[in-house]
């Protein structure tokens, strides 16, 4: 048997290093902003085949060394190319699910967190094993509807747009759940909620009180006279 020579595993974990940082500035946000859609998948494209290539854990670690998971860290574009495999990256998706959302709850900029988990996108190939993670994310965005900070669960709605569609078995605890957030104390929440149920085609139970009629006018002119004033 020929086992590698140290020399040899010098230049691929090297390769690695130089490759990875490559990445790291090229998904600097500032950066991947400035660029066309095609040109952004290109470096999503390359993500995934270095993802595919290396080690999982080494690049999980490289993850977690060089995307912290605040505003504009390019994060989101690492979860949308593993989302290319939920073979190798299913386990790693659902982790990531559970442990930004747990961070969210805990932090200030937890919308921003929330944020970062609209790269990842539903598994395309309909398996036992992707269902069953399908689900699982889908019961821990349910579960954040919930949470006590109207920007994390405003930013949980888009995210829910992504993940539960109406052949999902969690559509209808869905659609319960925007209609409870129609009672939310927020007024944010209340009107993404009836706006999201509305593009569901369904009709809220409750109708828009006085009370948010007016803000919604007195916020409306406070905008047309910030507008004007500068």
């Amino acid at each position: 048997m020929n086992y590698p020579q140290f020399n040899d595993i010098f230049v691929v974990v090297e390769t690695f290093i130089v490759k990875s940082q490559d990445l790291v500035e090229k998904l600097d946000n500032s950066y991947y902003s400035s660029l066309s859609r095609i040109q952004q998948k290109r470096i999503v494209h390359e993500v995934s085949l270095l993802a595919e290539k290396e080690n999982s854990l080494d690049f999980i670690q490289f993850t977690y060394d060089n995307f912290s998971p605040g505003r504009f860290s390019g994060l989101s574009h690492i979860y949308e190319a593993l989302s290319h495999n939920y073979t190798k990256w299913g386990n790693f998706i659902v982790l990531e699910f559970e442990r930004l959302i747990g961070l969210a709850k805990g932090r200030n900029d937890g919308h921003h967190i929330i944020k970062n988990l609209a790269g990842f996108h539903p598994p395309q190939h309909k398996t036992t094993t992707t269902l069953f993670l399908k689900n699982k994310i889908i019961q821990m965005i349910l579960g954040n509807l919930k949470s006590p900070k109207p920007s994390v669960v405003q930013n949980t709605m888009h995210l829910a747009d992504k993940w539960i569609d109406s052949q999902s078995p969690y559509h209808q605890a869905y659609i319960k759940t925007l209609q409870k957030l129609l009672k939310n104390p927020d007024l944010g929440t209340r009107e993404l909620a009836r706006k999201k149920l509305i593009k569901l085609k369904q009709t809220p139970l409750m109708r828009k009180s006085v009370k948010d009629m007016l803000l919604n006018k007195f916020h409306s002119i406070s905008d047309q006279i910030g507008v004007s004033m500068g």
